[in-house]
């Protein structure tokens, strides 16, 4: 069977599940809700039209980084091989559209990310929610900045400022909420 390359951006549904496989290798797993849009003919605007669910499997590096950094709500791209995978249940059965996940980042319309590249000893095979303190202090609200930043006072900026007046020497320039309403979708 070959593989079908697919990109899909939602919101992550579910909180990922670590584990790790008999061969050692790290495992993480979230279910993903990607909601469709259309065009009301009526009234021209923008109305919802369903959510498709997928299941997202990723192994290795990007398990254990994506168990440190996801959290549910989180607005995501993932890119990898659409798989079916058949399922039983004592009620009934069924297939199940899966990404082999091969790249996950942030959606950058819903909010802002500060990237930090991981060290090796920062990857460790831990669970979700389980993290060093180093780890815990750099992806601190990484994933979760959109609707919980404040805006700062304008006139207390001691750093420097460029031509227009806005602070570069900021260390962590929160999102305004102007900016986070406008960024929500239609």
């Amino acid at each position: 069977m070959s593989a079908i390359p697919i990109t899909v951006t939602g919101t992550i549904a579910t909180e990922p599940s670590a584990r790790t496989l008999p061969s050692g290798r790290a495992c993480a797993s979230f279910r993903l809700a990607v909601n469709h849009w259309r065009v009301d003919k009526n009234t021209g605007e923008f109305v919802p039209d369903g959510t498709s669910w997928f299941g997202v499997d990723c192994y290795g590096d990007l398990a254990s980084n994506s168990a440190m950094s996801l959290n549910t709500g989180a607005a995501v791209i993932v890119s990898g091989s659409l798989r079916n995978r058949e399922w039983t249940t004592e009620e009934r059965s069924g297939i199940s559209p899966t990404v082999v996940a091969e790249h996950i980042g942030p959606d950058l319309r819903y909010g802002t990310a500060h990237y930090k590249r991981a060290k090796a000893a920062d990857r460790s095979q831990s669970t979700a929610g389980e993290t060093t303190s180093e780890s815990s202090e750099s992806n601190d609200s990484v994933w979760n900045t959109l609707g919980t930043a404040e805006t700062p006072p304008e006139s207390e900026s001691d750093g420097d400022t460029d031509q227009a007046g806005i602070d570069t020497d900021a260390e962590d320039d929160p999102i305004a909420p102007e900016t986070a309403k406008a960024a929500a979708p239609f």
